[in-house]
């Protein structure tokens, strides 16, 4: 995480030859790379015991941002 901010740092305060738009473009994709990062170390950090939730299983289901693979009701009835 520490790189991820400093790079914002040095883009935002720093930099004075990256125009506008380049620093709204990369600021913005440093932003979606620290949630998701965040939001995977937190996944993991659950599923392993950390926060005194019960241990999970590791599979695409319980680690994967983008929620679950398999199908919901609502999905098997459209098709």
């Amino acid at each position: 995480h520490a790189p991820t901010l400093w790079l914002m740092h040095l883009l935002v305060f720093v930099d004075q030859k990256c125009g506008v738009l380049l620093k709204a473009i990369l600021c913005a994709s440093l932003l979606f790379l620290e949630a998701h990062n965040l939001h995977l170390t937190h996944s993991i950090a659950t599923s392993d015991d950390f926060f005194g939730f019960k241990r999970q299983k590791l599979d695409e289901d319980t680690v994967d941002p983008l929620g679950s693979v398999r199908p919901t009701d609502y999905e098997k009835t459209r098709i």
